[in-house]
């Protein structure tokens, strides 16, 4: 007897199921990041913050920097990641994301210290600790800016 689409509605799979399709998902994701070259995740991260996807944008650009860390687009890479998720954190008010993000630009100066966003960096990680709710935190790092 075939199974009709009404006879799945509401229809939910075990939630061990749903972990294995979950990790399936995230592994297929990652093993086809890995595989694309370094110029297109980047451009596909671009479109991404472009389009306003901050999330997407910045899984985008980790993938690059988790599968080609030493390519040319890492550095920009790697600050659009950061950015990506002060974005997405600010838009949503999540604190911790927020935090995160702080963290991830924080991370982007110490992995390239002589980055050409040096004059930007300590700006962003202020924005991003006031985001979190560390005024003083995020005083601190304007006055290294």
């Amino acid at each position: 007897m075939p199974v009709r689409r009404s006879d799945c509605r509401g229809a939910r799979p075990a939630s061990g199921t749903a972990r294995r399709l979950a990790a399936v998902l995230l592994w297929s994701a990652a093993a086809v990041a890995a595989q694309t070259p370094p110029e297109e995740l980047f451009e596909d991260g671009i479109e991404a913050f472009e389009a306003g996807l901050y999330e997407v944008a910045a899984r985008t650009f980790r993938a690059l920097l988790d599968s080609a860390p030493g390519a040319r687009e890492a550095v920009p890479a790697s600050f659009l990641e950061a950015l990506s998720g002060f974005y997405a954190a600010t838009g949503t008010g999540d604190a911790e994301a927020a935090a995160a993000a702080a963290a991830r630009f924080a991370a982007h100066q110490r992995r390239f210290p002589d980055t050409p966003y040096d004059d930007q960096i300590w700006y962003w990680i202020g924005a991003a600790r006031l985001a979190a709710g560390d005024a003083e935190g995020a005083l601190t790092a304007l006055q290294q800016h």
